[in-house]
């Protein structure tokens, strides 16, 4: 009988790291490559939050929680300007951070216009981010991507 309930008490230790990871991510991210011109990309980043969650802007004082941010592989391809975000984008005053905060609830949009220069396959890096509820912050993520992009010779 002991040795039952040994082998019981192993198990349930064994499978707690799989109940613990068994909480939905409260973000979804999905990206898309959209056509906008010859050798022309629109670069979205789409992220969709859990009723009650928020992820913050790019734009993010120093001592605060860690802002979205865009790290892009070189290439061949121009960024035309910095990635825009797009979404219901609310200011508020953090009494946890001690600071004015811009973050995104539901669903917004971070989009990065590019011109592809020469030939390739793809575009590709990693962003890194962080949730948060009225309660509390998950810890940060970084996300690997990589847009199929293809480039189209004779246009400028």
């Amino acid at each position: 009988m002991m040795h039952r309930f040994s082998f019981l008490i192993i198990m349930l230790f064994a499978a707690l790291p799989f109940f613990g990871n068994a909480q939905d991510d409260p973000i979804k991210w999905t990206t898309e490559a959209r056509k906008t011109g010859p050798n022309e990309y629109e670069l979205v980043f789409t992220a969709a939050l859990d009723k009650g969650w928020h992820v913050y802007s790019q734009f993010i004082d120093e001592g605060g929680p860690v802002p979205t941010t865009f790290s892009f592989d070189k290439g061949k391809y121009e960024k035309k300007g910095k990635v825009e975000e797009k979404g219901h984008a609310e200011k508020i005053y953090d009494k946890g951070f001690e600071m004015n905060l811009v973050y995104f609830s539901g669903k917004s949009d971070f989009v990065q216009r590019v011109k592809i220069t020469g030939p390739t396959q793809a575009i590709t890096g990693n962003f890194e981010f962080m949730v948060c509820n009225d309660e509390m912050c998950l810890p940060p993520k970084k996300i690997d991507f990589s847009f199929p992009v293809q480039y189209e010779s004779g246009t400028k």
